[in-house]
């Protein structure tokens, strides 16, 4: 009876690959806000590395990170709130060389999830006394402002943030890295940037 009522789902069980990277099972841990789970120089604090590896225990074949700036100069945000893979770059990939190799003893894979910032949507508590920044001089989702435009040489900026941020994500051990770009929507961005 109860492996009748599993044969459905005995497809999780199997290993999974996406590109070169093998997966234990199709269990996958989507990414959640890190709130709570970063240091203040931008790496994971302890909070965030047992939360992490709790979950790989628990059997989870892939996790993702919640998200994680690649910057922290254009749009500033108020660490702890969430980790930044080159804020202290040493710091950022020594935390995360625990963390990692903590979750691959468990057969687990590890992505990080990377954003260049929360732009429009920032929630005034991450935001501190910075002024949101966006594509365009937009509203901002929650506050009665304007977002400042972002100037053509701080885009470049950004990408050039997420190939140091992913180079950084590959020192410290992650497996891949997954790209959030909801917050800065992209044809904004290379319109403007001419891309």
């Amino acid at each position: 009876m109860i492996i009748k009522m599993l044969k459905p789902y005995l497809n999780l069980y199997t290993p999974a690959t996406i590109g070169t990277v093998k997966i234990k099972n199709r269990f996958a841990m989507a990414p959640m806000g890190p709130l709570g789970l970063s240091d203040t120089e931008g790496g994971f604090n302890q909070k965030g590395i047992d939360f992490y590896t709790a979950r790989a225990r628990g059997g989870t074949g892939l996790l993702f990170t919640g998200v994680t700036f690649v910057d922290n100069k254009i749009e500033k945000h108020a660490m702890p709130h969430v980790p930044c893979s080159t804020h202290n770059p040493v710091h950022f990939v020594r935390t995360a060389r625990e963390m990692t190799e903590r979750i691959h003893a468990y057969d687990t894979k590890i992505f990080l999830q990377m954003s260049g910032g929360f732009g429009r949507v920032t929630v005034p508590t991450n935001m501190g006394e910075y002024p949101p920044v966006a594509p365009s001089a937009i509203p901002h989702r929650w506050l009665d402002k304007i977002c400042r435009p972002l100037k053509i040489d701080e885009i470049h900026h950004i990408v050039k943030m997420f190939g140091q941020g992913a180079f950084n994500a590959q020192r410290a051990g992650f497996d891949g890295v997954q790209i959030h770009a909801g917050h800065f929507p992209a044809k904004n961005l290379k319109k403007r940037a001419g891309i």
